[in-house]
């Protein structure tokens, strides 16, 4: 920053020798110091990831030693490289790596939280016995129902039923980001 001073602040972004110069009346010195500048460690925060409102995923940083990683309100532990992470809304993490030398760098990724689907399995119905009816369900694209006797087909949405006693039937939603409701 100033190159008359005793102590002069130096910013090198790479390795750099300096050299010193003085004199007084009667003698003159020349020395040297040299400053290494090491590299950032090779901070890796891992690819964004997609989760369903309520499950938790593990993140995975690379490129050093040490690890803190922000926000850390839902991460099961901040300091290491694969902490597990159950954000209810979609969330950018930062990780600061740290290598040997203690040298740091910072790289981001996110957790995507996508919503359960809206699975609705049809109002409560009456039929007499030895009837079939049809149920309808929607909110997804794939359906499970459950109990899967005295039904034409458990995987579809609408299949017909034709209960012997009175049965709750319960579907299984599953939406196109694999998120999954009953």
């Amino acid at each position: 920053d100033d190159p008359n001073v005793a102590n002069p602040f130096a910013f090198p972004l790479v390795t750099t020798t300096y050299y010193l110069a003085t004199t007084n009346d009667t003698c003159s010195g020349l020395d040297s110091i040299t400053i290494v500048v090491n590299a950032a460690p090779p901070a890796n925060a891992g690819p964004d990831i997609e989760i369903c409102i309520g499950d938790a995923s593990q993140l995975l940083a690379t490129g050093g030693v040490g690890y803190v990683w922000t926000p850390s309100d839902s991460l099961s532990d901040p300091n290491i490289d694969n902490p597990l992470a159950w954000p209810i809304d979609t969330t950018t993490y930062v990780v600061e790596v740290t290598d040997a030398l203690g040298c740091t760098a910072t790289d981001s990724m996110d957790v995507i939280v996508n919503p359960l689907p809206n699975a609705f399995a049809g109002n409560d119905t009456t039929i007499c016995t030895g009837d079939t009816i049809q149920l309808n369900a929607s909110g997804g694209q794939t359906y499970v129902w459950t109990p899967n006797t005295d039904i034409s087909d458990p995987n579809i949405a609408d299949p017909d039923v034709w209960p012997v006693v009175t049965t709750e039937y319960v579907v299984q939603v599953t939406d196109s980001n694999t998120c999954v409701n009953k």
